[in-house]
């Protein structure tokens, strides 16, 4: 938590009324750490190789400045989060994500979704069922490798983008 109070809304607004709620709230924070974790470390993997540009863009209920960070350490990374969803998403060729369903919107439009979701989350974690419509990845390592492997391939996104029908 940020230190804002955020335990204390929860609990007022009655979204936290037991030990058993705080043990859950608790493991879901864990589990979006190490999603976090594999993130921070795929982005940090591409950064400065010229292969790839990586644009980011932030949850809406997540602080962009976080983000804004990798800027910093990457001339191939920009983040934004003030341009329509549907012209991000076209004017990249494709789209990694966790659970996210900007996964199924991707698709939808005809742009790879590429998973990463660790292995060893909690029952808890947020419904991963967006990831049905992805190539998935257990760690940023094995997502990276697809990344250089496939790098000046001609259209390699075509050989994974099912028809939304398929679904």
């Amino acid at each position: 938590f940020r230190g804002g109070g955020e335990v204390e809304v929860l609990k007022h607004v009655g979204l936290l009324k037991n030990e058993s709620d705080m043990q859950i709230l608790h493991s879901r924070i864990k589990d979006d750490a190490l999603i976090f974790k594999e993130f921070d470390k795929l982005v940090k993997a591409l950064a400065n190789d010229d292969r790839f540009f990586l644009t980011i863009r932030p949850h809406p209920a997540e602080d962009a400045e976080l983000y804004r960070e990798y800027e910093k350490i990457g001339s191939n990374i920009l983040v934004r989060d003030d341009v329509r969803l549907v012209d991000q998403i076209l004017s990249n060729d494709c789209v990694v994500h966790d659970g996210c369903t900007t996964a199924i919107e991707a698709v939808a439009l005809g742009v790879p979704a590429l998973g990463l979701r660790p292995e060893g989350l909690s029952v808890h974690a947020y419904n991963p069922y967006a990831n049905k419509f992805s190539i998935n990845f257990h760690n940023a390592d094995e997502l990276f490798n697809y990344f250089v492997e496939k790098a000046g391939s001609q259209n390699w996104e075509k050989e994974f983008v099912p028809g939304i029908d398929e679904y």
